[in-house]
């Protein structure tokens, strides 16, 4: 093993560690960060950059909003005037 073949593979080394660096977020998601296990900051959605060896992702949120299905409700009787209750008159 030459010295040509140690220096490409610290080179190659030194190249894959800054490419861990860069993070790319999908859109409708946030993603945590964890320095040692502790929670450092939230990433947005994009290009970010994080310290490739100490920082870690932790969750990855989706933020999206979500379409809830609520169900129709029942007609409930209809009002007639019998029914409805009259306003009390105090003041008179």
């Amino acid at each position: 093993m030459g010295i040509t073949t140690v220096v490409l593979l610290f080179v190659a080394l030194a190249v894959a560690i800054v490419f861990m660096g860069f993070k790319v977020v999908p859109q409708g998601y946030e993603w945590t960060v964890e320095r040692f296990g502790r929670y450092t900051n939230t990433l947005k959605p994009g290009l970010n950059i994080i310290v490739p060896v100490m920082d870690r992702i932790g969750r990855k949120l989706n933020v999206m909003e979500a379409v809830l299905d609520i169900p129709r409700r029942k007609p409930s009787a209809p009002t007639t005037p019998s029914s409805r209750s009259t306003p009390c008159a105090s003041s008179r």
